[in-house]
C-alpha cells in the first residue's frame, strides 16, 4: 500500500516495519486540499510528464487488515494505481479530481513534509 502526507502515520492498522520511501513518476500532481483542518494532501494522476516526482512511502499491509483499512478512508481520497519512478505500479491513495478545484497545487515541492514545513 502506498501512502503520502498526513495518512502516513495516522492509521493504527499500519505495521511498524516495512516502510520504504519511493518517488512517483512525473505523471502525478500534488495538492494541499482546501477545507477545514487538519491539512490533507491529494495526489492526482495525469498524463506522462504532466507532474513531478512526489515522495511517497510503500508499506506492507497484511491482507486480513485491508477491509478495515479501506472502510476508514474519507472522501475525496480513495485507492487507485500509482506509477512509481522505478516503473512499478502499486495500489495507493489517490484523490478525486473534483476535490482539487479550490486547492493549492504543491507539486513543485514534491513532498508533503516540505509543504507542512512552510505553513
Amino acid at each position: 500500500m502506498l501512502e503520502w502526507g498526513s495518512a502516513r502515520h495516522a492509521q493504527p492498522q499500519k505495521p511498524k516495519a516495512g516502510r520504504r520511501r519511493r518517488l512517483t513518476q512525473q505523471s502525478h500532481r500534488f495538492y494541499a486540499l482546501a477545507g477545514d483542518p487538519p491539512a490533507r494532501p491529494g495526489l492526482v494522476k495525469g498524463t506522462t510528464g504532466s507532474g513531478a516526482p512526489i515522495a511517497v512511502e510503500l508499506w506492507s499491509l497484511p491482507v486480513e487488515t485491508v477491509g478495515s483499512f479501506l472502510k476508514d478512508i474519507p472522501a475525496p481520497l480513495g485507492i487507485g494505481t500509482v506509477d512509481l519512478s522505478d516503473g512499478r505500479q502499486v495500489k495507493g491513495f489517490i484523490c478525486e479530481a473534483e476535490a482539487i478545484a479550490d486547492s493549492a497545487d504543491i507539486t513543485q515541492l514534491g513532498d508533503w513534509r516540505q509543504y507542512l514545513a512552510q505553513v
